[in-house]
């Protein structure tokens, strides 16, 4: 197992699902949901903009801008999970209470989703490393489970790393500075990496404190390893 694996672990080909474009409207998506919310299986979703599932009329909310623009950089879709797919669900003609009732039975649902975690010698023990699984990035909208790994790692505020789908990791803001920017030359490997044969999420880091964004570290092709 190389560096990579040990601190994200084993990829888990049953938890890491292909995407594809819903062919159905969200409509239908939306009714299924009043019918039986608890036993239907709808997630947030983030990706950069310009990522290929993403089509016209999808349901997307900006989640990061680009540095010094309104413009999104990151955003965040719905889909619907299936045994082998997750479908990406479609906007038209849609009301402000179905997009409501499609967000808040996502965040529901990653708020349950339970993520294995560990902490990691080789960062003196002030990051934590997150099991790979479709929506391991999307915890980062949980903010009670934000605050339980700032509790976990004793720290005032964390440092998050997202850079590619399934791979999370969190960093105390509040580490020796060796180890934050071994943390952050980490981060943006992985963000880089050729080896990687899943999307790119973000290059940035997340400073969150109390399960809130509070600010963003954005990184750039200039950035120099120490």
């Amino acid at each position: 197992m190389n560096f990579f694996s040990k601190l994200f672990g084993k990829k888990n080909t049953q938890e890491e699902k292909k995407i594809r474009s819903n062919r159905d409207s969200i409509s239908t998506v939306s009714k299924t949901v009043t019918q039986k919310e608890e036993d239907h299986e709808l997630y947030p979703f983030l990706s950069q903009i310009d990522y290929e599932g993403l089509i016209p009329n999808n349901f997307i909310v900006p989640f990061l801008d680009h540095y010094n623009s309104d413009e999104p950089k990151v955003v965040i879709s719905y889909v619907t999970s299936t045994q082998d797919d997750l479908w990406m669900l479609d906007s038209n003609d849609q009301t402000e209470e179905q997009f409501r009732l499609i967000m808040d039975t996502a965040q529901i649902n990653i708020e349950k989703l339970e993520l294995k975690y560990t902490t990691q010698k080789v960062f003196d023990h002030k990051v934590i490393g997150f099991q790979r699984h479709t929506f391991t990035c999307e915890k980062i909208l949980d903010q009670n489970f934000m605050i339980h790994i700032q509790k976990e790692l004793n720290a005032d505020s964390i440092l998050v790393s997202i850079p590619r789908r399934s791979k999370m990791l969190i960093c105390d803001q509040g580490a020796e500075e060796t180890i934050k920017s071994k943390f952050m030359n980490f981060h943006y490997a992985t963000y880089l990496s050729d080896e990687e044969d899943i999307e790119q999420i973000c290059e940035d880091i997340f400073v969150i404190k109390n399960g809130e964004i509070e600010g963003v570290l954005y990184m750039n092709q200039d950035h120099k390893k120490n």
